[in-house]
């Protein structure tokens, strides 16, 4: 039996728990400052995309993340960033639109001066004509002042026949001024009819048409009869001229761009007529709209359908 001193037992397992602790103890150190990093640059991101949303919320838009990470962060970074450019872009055209429609009133106010100018002038023309007992010319300057009113009223796109063939009627006597007794009209529509609505500026420009494409180059007399007729629930306004009538392959032309949907119709050289028959199928549907038949040398007839609706029936 021999005695070893305690001490020298223990030194080799001291010296052991001794580097065991510091090993712990750096161990522990490198993974809190890891750890510490890592969350740093796990968080940074979050923060700087909050700060950035923070300021968007107040309206302040020059805010721009810069070289985006490349993990699920980043593409988080890259959508604000589309989303920013795309809020940019829509302010803008909104912005532009805005003034846009600014002008485009200033615009609307300027040209409604001219025609109440004019409106106001011509009725003081017609009264003087009155008082110098010259009532032919107070009819005259009376029916283009309605015309010059009919124009700038501010109403809705719908009115009632007997305002729309009123307006026809003052187009057709100023007409008649420059033709005198070489141009007949005819305007016959049933009481029924009256009250019922069509587009506004819809039988102006079909009676223009008579006189640029139909009855222009014809020597002797012109006839434009406009009848207006309700069949069943509908409405049916022929307008005919017994002029130069149009020739079958240009009216195959017109029937094929009239039939057409009212987005797909295509702007010609009765560009005037096609709005028409435009704005007639936007209002009532495909099934309405202007119909033409027409003989060579014999005349042209437009027919023009819209269901008959009273005023305050919805469409």
């Amino acid at each position: 039996m021999k005695f070893i001193p305690i001490e020298y037992v223990t030194e080799g397992a001291s010296s052991t728990l001794n580097f065991s602790l510091i090993t712990a103890l750096a161990f522990a150190i490198v993974a809190i400052a890891a750890s510490v990093l890592i969350a740093y640059m796990t968080t940074r991101p979050i923060i700087r995309l909050t700060q950035s949303m923070k300021a968007v919320e107040i309206q302040n838009f020059e805010v721009d993340i810069r070289e985006p990470r490349s993990d699920e962060i980043g593409t988080l970074e890259r959508r604000f960033n589309s989303m920013l450019s795309r809020i940019k872009e829509l302010i803008q055209t909104e912005y532009k639109a805005t003034i846009e429609k600014r002008t485009a009133q200033v615009k609307a106010m300027q040209a409604q001066i001219n025609p109440h100018f004019l409106h106001n002038a011509l009725q003081a023309i017609g009264g003087i004509a009155l008082s110098r007992n010259v009532p032919e010319i107070n009819d005259h300057v009376r029916a283009i002042s309605d015309l010059f009113r009919y124009t700038i009223r501010m109403k809705s796109d719908l009115v009632t026949i007997a305002d729309e063939l009123e307006h026809a009627r003052n187009y057709l006597q100023i007409q008649k001024l420059r033709f005198q007794s070489m141009i007949e009209i005819r305007i016959d529509a049933d009481e029924e009819c009256l009250g019922c609505r069509i587009p506004k500026f819809s039988l102006q420009p079909i009676v223009e048409n008579c006189f640029f494409h139909g009855l222009e180059g014809k020597m002797d007399a012109w006839t434009i009869s406009i009848r207006v007729e309700k069949v069943l629930d509908e409405i049916e306004i022929d307008i005919a001229d017994n002029g130069m009538g149009i020739e079958e392959a240009r009216l195959a032309e017109i029937r094929r761009q009239l039939s057409q949907p009212a987005d797909g119709q295509e702007n010609g050289e009765g560009m005037g007529i096609s709005n028409v028959n435009a704005r007639i199928k936007l209002l009532f549907g495909d099934e309405y709209g202007l119909f033409i038949s027409s003989e060579w040398n014999a005349g042209t007839t437009v027919k023009l359908l819209i269901p008959a609706q009273e005023e305050g029936e919805k469409t």
